[in-house]
């Protein structure tokens, strides 16, 4: 007795995508998104002429995206089917992240501290600081 059978596979509506921020970049133009899928996904942006592109596509669960511009930004993502978009899944809601880099008043008062800083470690580092009267360490006074 030959005994053949079909195997179906029924899928039920794919979720949509919930992206959270996982490192908060904002004052310094970057910000790493997260999400959680079994499969590819697609990741878009929404650009300053309200039109959405796609930064990234792939199997990762999270995506670190630098080099932004002070302002806000939007980012969508949904699931995809090895790479290819599949259209019928729905978009999850759009992440809103406003951007908004150090002024630079405090950009170079941070570097200004951190230049002192360094002349005190050279300083301490190059110069004979020794107590008058005291030996060096394994020397004569």
């Amino acid at each position: 007795m030959l005994v053949t059978g079909m195997l179906a596979l029924v899928a039920g509506p794919a979720q949509a995508l919930e992206l959270r921020v996982v490192d908060d970049g904002h004052t310094a133009g970057y910000v790493t998104l997260a999400w959680e899928n079994d499969g590819d996904v697609e990741l878009q942006q929404r650009d300053g002429n309200g039109a959405w592109r796609t930064v990234y596509r792939g199997a990762d669960s999270a995506t670190t995206l630098s080099g932004l511009d002070d302002g806000e930004f939007a980012w969508r993502a949904r699931p995809a089917v090895a790479g290819n978009v599949t259209t019928n899944t729905p978009w999850g809601k759009a992440l809103n992240v406003e951007i908004a880099h150090h002024p630079l008043q405090r950009a170079l008062g941070f570097f200004a501290v951190g230049a002192v800083m360094f002349v005190i470690l050279l300083a301490c580092i190059a110069l004979p600081w020794r107590v008058s009267g005291q030996p060096a360490a394994g020397g004569q006074p």
